[in-house]
């Protein structure tokens, strides 16, 4: 692969979604296929919940395998065989979920403490050690959590807005299906990008580095994208209403405070990391000025009726639910 066609690669535009790829093939894979089933049998038919049990189950069980063999260092050869093997179980007792007596919470919590277990099953490991390494591995479960709660409710927001600004009335199943792919997707795999690597590390200051750079996942792949795409619909707005001579609905002030708010946040959290990626550079150079139309926006909801009022300020003061 030239330079060229290496940097126009998917793997290049995302990193951290190439090295869960590259660590965990399977896990992806069956949390992609867990996604599309739900989306799919959404529209069509009540989802199965033995093959969302089935699958669920076997993404725990092959990220352990995958943490095993990893820490091990076996051969691929014995990779395959427990991934087919523990799947085959695990479909098996969700089949015969009631002759096996299947209770799929203590299943599921099983799986999570093999997880957690998996990278440390070796003699004369210290507890420090596996310590670390599960502080690590929950920590990384945590943050792949909240970006996706974050991507999901800023994508549902988004939506919202468009609704609200534009009157498109997209439909409410889309909200479902954002949901879904942020919760059955995009949480499992953030989380195994972060995974930890080094199995045998103790205590150190390098946690604060290792915090930084999930921080940073979050702020580049989720929050970064999310502002931008939120900034270049109010600046579609701004045309709109410049165009048609109107001025902007109630609550709009509300709206923008919110992106404000959200952006400053973003701002500060992006510093250890300004440098990172074209969209965070464009972020930390560009924000501040892209604000000036929103805030415009705001002091025009926001200015106070006149004593005589027109339809013009009886609209303004409006914005703000007065």
């Amino acid at each position: 692969m030239t330079e060229a066609t290496r940097r126009w690669s998917w793997r290049s535009w995302l990193p951290d979604m190439s090295a869960a790829v590259s660590r965990f093939p399977l896990g992806v894979l069956l949390a992609g296929f867990l996604t599309i089933y739900k989306l799919w049998s959404g529209d069509r038919i009540e989802p199965d919940d033995k093959i969302l049990g089935t699958l669920a189950a076997s993404f725990l069980w092959v990220v352990a395998v995958d943490l095993f063999v990893e820490f091990q260092g076996r051969s691929q050869r014995a990779r395959g065989i427990a991934w087919i093997a523990g799947i085959a179980v695990i479909a098996l007792l969700f089949h015969f979920k009631w002759e096996a007596w299947l209770f799929p919470p203590l299943l599921y919590g099983s799986l999570v403490f093999a997880v957690g277990l998996a990278g440390q099953l070796r003699r004369g490991e210290r507890n420090a050690a596996f310590w670390l390494f599960n502080h690590r591995l929950w920590l990384a479960a945590g943050l792949g959590l909240i970006g996706a709660v974050l991507f999901g409710g800023g994508l549902s927001i988004i939506l919202e807005t468009l609704n609200f600004l534009f009157g498109l009335e997209l439909p409410e199943k889309w909200h479902e299906r954002i949901w879904t792919v942020a919760l059955g997707f995009l949480a499992p795999v953030s989380w195994l990008a972060l995974a930890p690597q080094n199995f045998t590390d103790r205590v150190s200051g390098e946690e604060t580095e290792f915090t930084i750079r999930a921080v940073a996942t979050i702020v580049k792949f989720v929050l970064v994208p999310l502002l931008l795409v939120y900034t270049a619909i109010l600046y579609a707005y701004a045309v709109k209403i410049g165009l048609a001579g109107t001025l902007p609905k109630g609550t709009l002030g509300s709206l923008v405070v919110g992106y404000l708010l959200a952006g400053a946040a973003t701002l500060l959290l992006t510093y250890p990391i300004h440098d990172g990626g074209v969209l965070v550079r464009m972020f930390w150079r560009y924000w501040v000025w892209l604000t000036v139309l929103p805030v415009l926006l705001l002091f025009i909801a926001a200015s106070p009726p006149t004593a005589s009022p027109s339809r013009v300020t009886r609209s303004c003061s409006s914005a703000f639910g007065r």
